[in-house]
């Protein structure tokens, strides 16, 4: 009898389906009448900050043959949704499609916490998987990107399925594990690029695995090839398309290759570990906003908030003064002056020459201080992001609950860091422990720290919880099963 015919096992799933189905709707639910976000609302769909960028190139794709936004060429995203909306766009048309979309990603995020579930199960009994389970099917944050048109939650379940794939593959050897893996890894990056980093981890895994069980030569490069295949030409057919249209070699987003005073801006910060994305109003975006912005603060904006030791001796708090007040100037300039086009790489070369004397000057601040600060800023919210402002008894629990399971998760995944480094002998574990590492490190050594940038991984934090249980039940210091006398 297998996992899932077991009556025990078939009723806990339920349970999983129920309650996370439950999660997504209510939440859903209660955003469409309670839920302050600015977001653009057509039908049952909210358009979350980012979703446009995402969606209206597949839009256009579907409609003019080319990817577009805001009415340009574009490859700022990459076409991960082209399938995932393209067809009931295509189709329905867009109220319609995205509906299906928003439905689609509650199927998909269902479908993450039974293969979740799934992975506990291996570890330790069903009963205790399911109870395990319960700090993920009750955190609300990734469910809500489902209904806004986001990434993570088709993200988080091409994370769950690798890890999956991984387990039966070093199990079974089945060649069809090798081809899910390269179908999810691909789709994977194309959600979210920055995740090509794991192409070569998995791929080292693969071929651990078929290495340990003594496989030739030959089924080792037969294992490497069909994992390679689909990812590589999949990325290849995208930067043929990018090479021909902008005619240069953007393999992944030209979100890596922009220009412009606002990433000069962008890399500025990213190198002297400024916040700039913390969407409160107190960070350096605020500072730097003109003063018809409504973030703009008089008070802020006439103070220091900068640490000391990002000064060097090619600026100082004087000279981004002076900085702001090009930036904003250019701002102001019509869009065909032709000195508009000359401040704004004045104005953007500033940046990079401060950012660039940060690192020679300040080189341990650059290597150690920023990194702590950016992994603290990465890991650690300063609210709860829920999107209720409400001070009701009921949206203070939601708050509390978005708090509290988010704290949850971050604390698994270090014990299952901890799990992956006792039991890096056997490769799944290793490989879940890498791609933490790579995922977490990558993102805080580009400097790109966003929080919802986090929350794909986040699911591996249980994996962790499963070997802390097991180890305390083999201890004696838990039962096996705690749902039976």
């Amino acid at each position: 009898m297998t996992l899932l015919q077991k009556p025990s096992t078939r009723s806990l799933i339920l349970w999983i389906i129920l309650i996370r189905s439950l999660v997504f709707v209510t939440m859903w639910i209660l955003e469409l009448n309670y839920g302050f976000r600015p977001t653009e609302r057509i039908g049952f769909f909210f358009y979350g900050n980012d979703a446009h960028s995402y969606l209206d190139p597949i839009e256009t794709f579907v409609d003019q043959g080319a990817f577009l936004l805001d009415g340009e060429y574009s490859a700022f995203r990459m076409p991960g949704y082209l399938l995932l909306y393209g067809i009931p766009y295509f189709l329905f048309g867009q109220e319609i499609g995205l509906l299906i979309l928003s439905l689609f990603n509650l199927v998909i995020d269902v479908a993450s916490c039974v293969l979740l579930f799934q992975l506990l199960v291996r570890i330790v009994r069903p009963n205790w998987a399911f109870l395990i389970l319960i700090g993920y099917l009750v955190y609300p944050r990734i469910a809500s990107f489902g209904y806004l048109g986001m990434p993570e939650v088709v993200a988080s379940f091409c994370v769950l399925g690798i890890v999956y794939c991984a387990t039966e593959l070093q199990s079974t050897f089945k060649r069809k594990y090798i081809w899910f893996s390269a179908l999810l890894i691909t789709q994977l990056v194309f959600m979210k690029p920055i995740a090509v980093l794991l192409i070569p981890v998995i791929l080292a895994h693969i071929l651990y695995v078929f290495c340990k069980n003594s496989m030739s030569l030959s089924h080792l490069v037969s294992a490497g090839f069909s994992y390679l295949l689909i990812p590589c030409l999949a990325i290849g057919i995208w930067t043929v398309r990018n090479y021909m249209q902008f005619d240069k070699i953007m393999p992944l987003s030209s979100a890596l290759t922009w220009t412009g005073p606002d990433q000069g801006f962008r890399s500025f910060c990213r190198r002297t570990g400024l916040e700039f994305q913390s969407w409160h109003g107190d960070d350096a975006r605020a500072w730097f906003v003109p003063n018809d912005h409504y973030w703009y603060n008089e008070e802020f904006a006439n103070s220091n908030p900068f640490p000391d030791y990002i000064y060097t001796s090619v600026y100082n708090l004087d000279s981004l003064v002076s900085l702001r007040s090009d930036w904003h100037r250019s701002i102001k300039m019509a869009a065909d002056d032709p000195d508009k086009i000359v401040l704004e790489q004045k104005v953007e070369m500033k940046f990079l020459d401060y950012a660039n004397s940060f690192i020679f000057e300040r080189p341990f601040h650059f290597l150690v201080t920023i990194r702590v600060k950016l992994l603290s800023s990465f890991l650690f919210i300063k609210d709860s992001f829920s999107p209720f402002s409400q001070n009701s008894l009921v949206f203070l629990v939601i708050r509390i609950l978005y708090f509290a399971t988010y704290y949850f998760l971050v604390l698994g995944m270090l014990f299952t860091l901890i799990a992956g480094y006792i039991k890096r002998k056997e490769p799944e574990m290793a490989l879940v422990a890498l791609m933490i590492v790579v995922f977490i490190g990558s993102h805080v050594l580009m400097g790109r720290i966003e929080n919802r940038y986090l929350l794909p991984i986040l699911p591996l934090g249980l994996i962790g919880y499963a070997w802390l249980i097991k180890a305390l039940i083999q201890r004696g210091l838990l039962k096996a099963n705690i749902f039976h006398h």
